[in-house]
């Protein structure tokens, strides 16, 4: 599987040895299967499933199993492919920080209780 810079691959999609060139949205819970190509500023709708070898066109959305064309994307919306990946990815490091390091440190812990 390849992915792109500024995709947006929702929880619960999944993608199987597949393309999905930049700037794209992948919904919740939908599937991108074997050898599918999604080209850029496209939008795989919430749980659509791209049949093996499909080719989305650039500038798009799909939905549905299998997958369909439903309309052309407008300029907004392709725009917003970016800004809501580069929000995403800013979300993920704040949540990310809220962590601690990975370690063994709750094996002891475990040893003394």
């Amino acid at each position: 599987t390849k992915i792109g810079s500024h995709v947006t691959v929702c929880p619960g999609a999944v993608l199987r040895s597949c393309v999905v060139e930049g700037h794209n949205r992948i919904g919740a819970g939908a599937v991108i299967n074997d050898g599918a190509l999604v080209e850029e500023f496209a939008i795989v709708a919430d749980g659509a499933v791209v049949h093996p070898g499909r080719r989305i066109p650039g500038g798009q959305l799909w939905a549905g199993n299998p997958a369909e064309f439903v309309r052309n994307l407008t300029k907004e919306e392709m725009a917003a492919l970016e800004i809501d990946a580069e929000a995403a990815s800013s979300l993920a490091d704040e949540h990310a920080a809220e962590f601690l390091p990975a370690s063994a440190v709750h094996l002891d812990a475990e040893k003394t209780a």
